[in-house]
């Protein structure tokens, strides 16, 4: 129960960090993208939470597989 409580705070975490992070540099960097509609200059909740799952599965993969590589060399 304890661990499912960490991955909910972090999960919030990361959500809230894609949230704010986009809106605050997606319009500057990307602004001629933004103005002909290519991006959104802020992300809706399910495109957050959508964008918070890829994030996630890939910070969870890349030491998994970079180990099992690592692994893999050594035998």
């Amino acid at each position: 129960m304890k661990y499912l409580l960490y991955a909910l705070v972090v999960f919030v975490g990361v959500s809230l960090f894609l949230g704010i992070t986009w809106a605050w540099i997606v319009p500057d960097v990307f602004a001629g993208a933004v103005k002909e509609g290519l991006l959104p200059d802020k992300l809706s909740l399910l495109q957050t939470l959508k964008l918070t799952i890829v994030v996630v599965t890939i910070v969870i993969l890349i030491p998994t597989t970079i180990q099992g590589v690592i692994e893999a060399v050594r035998k």
